[in-house]
């Protein structure tokens, strides 16, 4: 089974500062790069052995950084490569959304991370991200119904994967902006080290999110 992503970079001409909802291009593309990686982890942890899984994430949260990767036997070099370029392409859309912001790089590191946060913010609360359909396919739930048809189970449903996509959305937003230090943009920061490792566990929480929505979709069905 392959694996394929396409991503996008994208420069904004809606150079508004004092705008946050200008960006909204900028943070659709690293939001739909982010989904990629968010599915190719639960991809890993469909393919590795329970004890490989484990591993790795327990060195993950233990702050073992790319080395975590060791665990994944035979996988190891193709799933580190997969993840880091990912990064990397988000690291290009996140930096493109940089320079729309602060097309001078005057800004201070505090000031370009709230407007960072501020510009994600906006996004994040377009009821439209909540679709139902987008929320149904995004959260991979296997062999379900369509969630938006049906009575309570289903909705219950429909708001619970959606908390869990949103919740993940604003884990990228968190993780992108812990890599604005003092003077600005730390880069590369999401395509290696620390801003990815964030983003990994980011999308690991986010499966057992999704996990947590389909028990309890089936417990209120009865299956």
């Amino acid at each position: 089974m392959a694996f394929v992503v396409t991503t996008q970079i994208m420069f904004s001409q809606n150079v508004g500062p004092n705008n946050p909802c200008a960006y909204r291009e900028e943070i659709s593309v690293m939001i739909r790069t982010a989904d990629s990686l968010s599915g190719f982890v639960r991809y890993m942890r469909e393919t590795l052995t329970r004890d490989q899984w484990t591993a790795f994430i327990t060195d993950i949260q233990g702050n073992a950084g790319m080395a975590a990767f060791s665990n994944c036997g035979s996988y190891s070099e193709q799933f580190s490569q997969t993840c880091k370029n990912l990064g990397k392409t988000l690291d290009m859309q996140y930096y493109s959304l940089i320079i729309s912001i602060d097309p001078g790089r005057t800004m201070t590191g505090k000031d370009l991370a709230n407007k960072v946060t501020e510009a994600f913010n906006c996004y994040l609360s377009d009821t439209i991200s909540s679709n139902s359909s987008e929320v149904n396919a995004a959260s991979g739930f296997p062999g379900g119904p369509d969630l938006a048809e049906g009575g309570p189970c289903e909705s219950a449903a429909r708001t619970c994967f959606g908390e869990a996509k949103r919740n993940y959305h604003s884990a990228v937003r968190q993780c992108a902006t812990l890599g604005i230090g003092a003077s600005g943009l730390l880069s590369p920061w999401l395509g290696a080290g620390a801003g990815l490792i964030c983003l990994i566990q980011a999308g690991n929480d986010e499966w057992n999110d999704v996990q947590t929505c389909i028990a309890n979709y089936n417990e209120c069905i009865g299956r």
